[in-house]
């Protein structure tokens, strides 16, 4: 746009034959119809609220703060409890609490008010939940448990393959228990809908929770088997699955070879084998009109049973267990 009537309009309709010279920079008209613009302001909010621990309270805003915010307690009542300390981004509030009962809280929770300039001054509000960093060293009395809650650096990335999953990854710390806050209006899909505030814990087991399966695959006796396995053996696919056979983990073998599967749950696994023909790295289904058989596939034929603090060792003969023709069979203790 290049007009200023229509640079400050809130919606333009009109046919595109009469858009030329009135505004638009166009070169030539291509079809005739009629369009209409509708200008839709970026809305106004909270993307991040945190809190020091020297009592300072840290906002960030969508779009650059135009007026002023106030902080209302909803787990206190204390008056005159913060300050308004001035802010080098136009993007963000500060806040210094002034009231020692409300720096003293584990946790804050604060109704923010704020108003969007942009949106005829629309008044808009948002809950912010404001714990305190950890200050707390000594705590007497073996009877008393006090929870505190201490913000963890963390990066947030979206996922290369599938564009709607998201990893969180940071620096976590084996027996420790964490949660995860997204405060409401984080995030905005394609129809302009913001989630709800929602909360999620979990933690993080210790290392002898874990055990771990060493595995040495064994081909020693592979030029002995009949002549129906010519060329099975040079390219095989070793899986681990749980009791549902959904895979966990894969490794491509091509010789005699060491595989370790470690930080495992203790749980019941089951290992199998693909004998990968066309070496694609999976098993591929036969095809009727060509005449292909499937690939074989293997299972080591006991379940194997994992315990915490574990490390369990096993030696799979392949060439041995081809030669009893134990191909395709599940493992003996659960067939379907």
């Amino acid at each position: 746009l290049t007009a200023t009537s229509l640079i400050n309009a809130d919606t333009i309709a009109m046919g595109i034959e009469t858009s030329m010279g009135e505004g638009f920079d166009s070169v030539e008209v291509l079809f005739v119809d009629t369009f209409s613009l509708v200008y839709r302001p970026i809305e106004q909010k909270i993307i991040h609220a945190d809190r020091t621990d020297n009592g300072l309270i840290r906002i960030r805003m969508q779009k650059n703060m135009i007026g002023n915010m106030q902080l209302k307690g909803l787990n206190f009542t204390a008056p005159d409890w913060y300050k308004t300390v001035a802010s080098t981004s136009p993007d963000s509030v500060f806040f210094q609490l002034t009231s020692k009962e409300v720096e003293e809280k584990d946790s804050v929770l604060v109704l923010a008010t704020f108003e969007d300039e942009q949106r005829n001054r629309l008044t808009l509000t948002d809950t912010l939940y404001l714990p305190i960093a950890i200050r707390m060293k000594n705590i007497g009395g073996d009877d008393k448990t006090v929870t505190i809650e201490e913000p963890v650096p963390f990066a947030f990335y979206a996922d290369s393959v599938n564009l709607r999953h998201y990893h969180v990854k940071a620096d976590w710390k084996e027996a420790t228990n964490y949660r995860l806050v997204v405060d409401s209006m984080a995030f905005t899909d394609i129809f302009e809908w913001q989630n709800d505030s929602l909360q999620a814990d979990f933690n993080v087991q210790s290392s002898d929770y874990y055990g771990k399966i060493k595995l040495l695959v064994n081909l020693t006796q592979r030029d002995s088997l009949p002549m129906r396995f010519p060329v099975e053996f040079e390219h095989l696919v070793v899986q681990l699955l749980d009791e549902e056979e959904k895979i966990l983990s894969e490794y491509a073998v091509s010789d005699q070879d060491s595989i370790v599967f470690d930080f495992l749950a203790p749980a019941p696994y089951k290992l199998k084998i693909i004998f990968d023909t066309n070496n694609d790295g999976k098993w591929t289904t036969g095809d009727y009109l060509k005449h292909i058989q499937p690939e074989k596939v293997m299972y080591y034929p006991n379940l194997i049973e994992l315990v915490s603090n574990f490390e369990n060792e096993i030696e799979w003969f392949i060439g041995v267990q081809l030669q009893s023709d134990e191909v395709n069979k599940k493992p003996l203790k659960e067939k379907k």
